[in-house]
């Protein structure tokens, strides 16, 4: 009889200790749900744009076909970068000698090219230093003259004494000289392609840079003067001439600076 009034006070409080248990489940937080054995899973953020590059500036000194000058590059990404430079190309030659189908004449050469130019230059992949560019200039100067003069005398006739000198003798002066003048446009695109990073990976590299500028076709003009006078009527021919030189090559090299 005990025994039997025993299991059922047992019967009748086990509900009432499952409830209790279930309880003090819900009332704990997440935190103390957690298996503090297991050891944290740290995830890893890789950012799609490198942010935190600190080197993206690059200052270099280019030479080639357009003369020399300075250039400073700055890096966007490994797929964009720009450049700003100037370069100039001063060329001036006095009295060269010229035998123009047998007669001597005397050149004066003067050519002035400077210009500014801003470049975008894209790479189209990122591991190599191939690029496309394209950009435009504006040119300070853009002209080139020669002026053109005999260096003797020459002779007209033959007085029959056998020296092989005309009866009639022209100096140089009075035969007089040409000036032949040609400029183009300040404002010109640029396009091209090359190879090296306007802002190298390492402290300093080398690149080349090949493109063409669209001048337009060129302004001639030409001056005469004593008996030759008369080939300034031939400006207009000459200015047609000239018409299809609209692109100025550009050959390019650089030694680039990172800083």
């Amino acid at each position: 009889m005990r025994h039997a009034y025993t299991l059922s006070i047992f019967l009748f409080v086990l509900p009432f200790l499952s409830f209790a248990q279930d309880a003090e489940t819900e009332g704990t937080t997440p935190e103390q749900n957690v298996d503090t054995a297991a050891p944290a899973q740290e995830v890893a953020i890789i950012p799609l744009v490198d942010t935190e590059k600190k080197h993206r500036h690059a200052i270099a000194l280019d030479f080639g076909a357009q003369g020399f000058g300075l250039d400073y590059g700055y890096s966007l990404n490994r797929h964009f970068a720009m450049h700003l430079g100037y370069m100039m190309l001063p060329v001036s030659i006095e009295d060269y000698a010229y035998d123009f189908q047998g007669t001597k004449t005397q050149m004066d050469i003067n050519v002035k090219f400077s210009h500014m130019a801003l470049k975008f230059d894209y790479y189209p992949f990122s591991w190599s230093g191939f690029k496309l560019m394209a950009g435009v200039a504006y040119f300070i100067d853009n002209e080139a003259d020669v002026n053109i003069m005999l260096d003797e005398s020459i002779y007209f006739g033959d007085d029959g004494d056998g020296d092989g000198f005309g009866d009639f003798e022209f100096t140089p002066d009075e035969i007089g000289n040409i000036d032949v003048g040609v400029d183009w446009e300040a404002f010109n695109p640029y396009f091209g392609f090359g190879f090296g990073r306007a802002v190298p990976d390492g402290y300093m590299d080398f690149g080349m840079d090949m493109g063409m500028f669209y001048m337009g076709s060129p302004n001639v003009s030409v001056d005469a003067t004593g008996m030759l006078e008369d080939t300034s009527k031939e400006e207009e021919q000459l200015q047609a001439n000239f018409a299809d030189y609209k692109w100025l090559p550009q050959l390019n090299f650089r030694i680039s600076f990172r800083f």
